[in-house]
């Protein structure tokens, strides 16, 4: 049999990485849905 022997350490390391980049994505998403959109203003009809 095969065991895939991983350290707790590197476990936690990945859990706390996957958590940051989850927590700034979730702000940074909300920071952009929260700001007003630039619109261009409507081109005149030709």
């Amino acid at each position: 049999m095969f065991y895939l022997v991983i350290s707790i350490p590197a476990i936690l390391l990945l859990l706390v990485l996957a958590l940051g980049c989850y927590m700034l994505g979730r702000n940074r998403g909300r920071a952009e849905a929260a700001a007003p959109q630039q619109f261009a203003p409507p081109a005149p009809p030709k």
